[in-house]
C-alpha cells in the first residue's frame, strides 16, 4: 500500500519459521546455483536508482559472507505474501492515478528473498545498497510486558535509517483495512508523529480507511496551550487533505498519554499508528508511553521510528 503510491521497489526477505527450519536446503540449492552459473543473481540492487557500483561490489562479495535464494517469476507467482504486495500495491497507485494533481507512480519492482544465513545478517547486508525503509511484520514480535523479541531486536538493530514495525497484539483476528476501517493516530507536534501521520494517510488513501488523530494535552486545556494544540490538528487536517483522507481531530486532557491512548482505543479501531523515536541501548526501545500501548492494545499497532 505504501509502495504503490510512489513507485517503490520492494524486496521481501521470506522469515517465516517453516523456511528457517529449510535454511539448509536453501544453501543447497544456491550453492548448486552458484556451480551452473557463478554470475547469475549476485547483483540484488534493488534501489530505484541502483548504481554499477552497487552490483560490482555485490558482485565482489564473498558468497560465505551472506547467502540467500532469490524466488522465480514462477514462485513469486504462486507465493502468497507476493500476490498480496503486488494486490495492495495496484489498489494504492489506481487512488493516485485517478488523482490527477499527482504525477502517475511507476509500477512496483518486486524482489522476494528467502535468508540461507541469519535474518539479522541478511538484513545488515541488503541494508548496504540503499534502502529507504525497513517495514517489520513478524507474528510473535513482542512480550507480555511490552518488550520487543529478541529476534526482532537484532532485525531491527541492522538497519539505520527509518523503521515500522507492525505488531498483531491480543487474540483478535486481524482484519484487512477497508473503507468501513478506522485509523487512530496520537499526534503531538514533533516530526515523529508527522512522519507517522504520513504513513497512516496513504494508508487511509489505499483503503479508503477514516484516521482519527488525538492530541493528548497534558496541561488541563489552558488556553495558550490549547491553541498550540489545536493548531497541530489543524496541521493534521491539511496534511490529510493532501492525502484526501477523511480526518476527524480531537483532544485528550485527561491522564497520561498511554492512558488516553488506550482508553480511546477501546472504540471500533482497526489499527494504530504511532510515531516513536529509538532509545539509546542495546534494546530496541520507544520509551515508556510505547511500550505500555504494546502491553496493552489488543489490536494492530504500527510503530513509525525515524
Amino acid at each position: 500500500l505504501l509502495a504503490g503510491a510512489q513507485g517503490m521497489p520492494v524486496t521481501i526477505l521470506r522469515l517465516d519459521a517453516d523456511l528457517r527450519k529449510a535454511e539448509s536446503s536453501a544453501k543447497k540449492a544456491e550453492n548448486s546455483r552458484k556451480e551452473t552459473d557463478p554470475e547469475r543473481d549476485r547483483s540484488v540492487g534493488h534501489d530505484k536508482h541502483a548504481s554499477s557500483e552497487q552490483a560490482k561490489d555485490a558482485k565482489q562479495k564473498a558468497p560465505e559472507q551472506v547467502a540467500s535464494v532469490r524466488e522465480s517469476a514462477a514462485e513469486q507467482a504462486a507465493d502468497p505474501l507476493a500476490r498480496e504486495v503486488k494486490t495492495g500495491a495496484k489498489a494504492s497507485a489506481a487512488k493516485v492515478i485517478r488523482d490527477e494533481a499527482e504525477p502517475d507512480p511507476e509500477k512496483v519492482h518486486l524482489t522476494t528473498r528467502i535468508p540461507a544465513d541469519r535474518p539479522a545478517e541478511m538484513v545488515k547486508d541488503e541494508a548496504r545498497k540503499g534502502y529507504d525503509l525497513l517495514f517489520i511484520g513478524l507474528q510473535d514480535s513482542h512480550t507480555p510486558d511490552g518488550s520487543f523479541t529478541p529476534e526482532l531486536t537484532e532485525i531491527a538493530a541492522g538497519f539505520d535509517g527509518p523503521l515500522a514495525i507492525l505488531s498483531r497484539c491480543g487474540e483478535e483476528a486481524v482484519q484487512r483495512l477497508t473503507a468501513r476501517s478506522r485509523i487512530l493516530l496520537p499526534v503531538n507536534g514533533t516530526p515523529a508523529s508527522r512522519h507517522a501521520a504520513e504513513m497512516a494517510f496513504a494508508l487511509a488513501r489505499a483503503t479508503g480507511a477514516k484516521v482519527t488523530a488525538m492530541f493528548v494535552s497534558r496541561h488541563q486545556g489552558r488556553a495558550r496551550t490549547l491553541r498550540g494544540e489545536e493548531g497541530v490538528l489543524k496541521n493534521m487536517a491539511e496534511l490529510g487533505e493532501r492525502y484526501d483522507v477523511h480526518l476527524a481531530t480531537r483532544i485528550s486532557r485527561r491522564g497520561g498519554a498511554a492512558e488516553a491512548i488506550l482508553r480511546e482505543g477501546r472504540g471500533d479501531y482497526a489499527l494504530l499508528v504511532m510515531g516513536v523515536s529509538p532509545r539509546a541501548g542495546e534494546e530496541l526501545f520507544f520509551g515508556d508511553t510505547a511500550e505500555a500501548v504494546l502491553k496493552e492494545w489488543k489490536k494492530l499497532v504500527l510503530f513509525v521510528a525515524s
